[in-house]
């Protein structure tokens, strides 16, 4: 653990019941999906993500087999964060809904994080975005990046250990 990562643990008080666990263990990292080619999903480059937590991922309709080779996975529920700076840096964060047949693609550059089945749909939505977006996890994932210097790659070295 980092410094700084190691300062936020030690200064963040839990609510009684509760624990600290990696968020490889609170959720599924970049899942893949399976879909006929010919079905429509949504597509999403990357200035469809928004930096509001109410913002609503912009995209477009395309056909699965048109983008499922490319692009990074999602579906309705997931949340989806910038893994490159400056986009990181700018809070670039969502959560995917309303997407046709509950699937989508996007930008090689979104980190998808698809939280466990079993919370329901709008906590798990709120709870996984909200611990995304608290400045101490933005400032600890921020100091850990890897990639050049223009392009670092924060959620990913985070995820990874680095």
């Amino acid at each position: 653990m980092s410094d700084v990562s190691e300062s936020v643990v030690q200064e963040a008080t839990l609510p009684d019941g509760w624990t600290f666990a990696p968020i490889a263990r609170l959720a599924v990292f970049n899942p893949k999906t399976d879909a006929a080619e010919q079905q429509n999903c949504g597509f999403a480059p990357m200035q469809g993500l928004g930096t509001r937590y109410l913002d609503k991922l912009a995209f477009e309709i395309r056909p699965w087999g048109e983008v499922r080779k490319s692009y990074t996975h999602f579906q309705d529920g997931d949340v989806l964060i910038a893994k490159v700076t400056p986009c990181f840096e700018n809070g670039k964060a969502g959560i995917a809904r309303d997407l046709p047949n509950g699937i989508g693609a996007g930008s090689s550059e979104f980190c998808v994080f698809r939280p466990p089945e079993r919370y329901h749909a709008y906590t798990r939505d709120i709870v996984c975005l909200f611990s995304i977006h608290r400045g101490e996890l933005w400032q600890v994932l921020s100091t850990r990046t890897c990639g050049l210097a223009t392009r670092a790659r924060a959620v990913a070295a985070a995820a990874s250990g680095r």
